[in-house]
């Protein structure tokens, strides 16, 4: 880049910077382009310019956070899982709170990424596989008299003979 051109970038990167203050303070782009000394087409190109770089800086502020948000929610639930795994058959009541936060915890994986629309089929499916891994885990974890107590704790049952937990409301009658 020739020294030329290098000026015109900066008088546009300078430009932009004095339309962004502009705008800021409630300047129309006729008003804008009247105090930078430009035509109103080049103001407009200006204030999309400053407008795009705005939400590009929004956007990747947003990702950032939604970043961190799912690294500490990643942390929990494997903090989570692990005492789901290591609970004793005595120690139903701990393997079922433990239970109720990843339930919690996944409540907030789908609210981060947009899941929790109720009419999305997809989003119930894998709630349903991420339920049932759960009570995997709560199976491998405690005897069938612990694991029935837990399950009944949280609203689900097993079927007979099957040993398949079932929603209360799903159960033949």
């Amino acid at each position: 880049m020739g020294r030329p051109a290098r000026e015109q970038a900066r008088g546009i990167e300078e430009r932009r910077t004095e339309v962004a203050r502009l705008l800021r303070l409630g300047y129309s782009v006729r008003d804008i382009a009247r105090e930078v000394g430009c035509s109103k087409s080049t103001a407009h190109e200006d204030v999309e310019a400053v407008a795009a770089e705005l939400a590009a800086s929004r956007l990747h502020d947003t990702e950032q956070a939604r970043a961190v948000l799912a690294d500490k929610l990643a942390l929990a639930e494997r903090l989570v899982l692990r005492i789901i795994s290591e609970a004793e058959a005595e120690d139903a009541p701990i393997a079922l709170a433990a239970t109720d936060r990843l339930i919690k915890l996944h409540e907030r994986y789908a609210k981060l990424y947009g899941l929790d629309a109720a009419t999305e089929v997809l989003v119930t499916q894998r709630l349903e596989s991420e339920l049932a891994a759960v009570v995997e885990a709560l199976r491998g974890a405690l005897d069938d008299a612990a694991f029935t107590k837990a399950l009944a704790a949280l609203g689900v049952s097993c079927a007979e003979g099957a040993g398949e937990p079932v929603e209360d409301g799903d159960a033949a009658g």
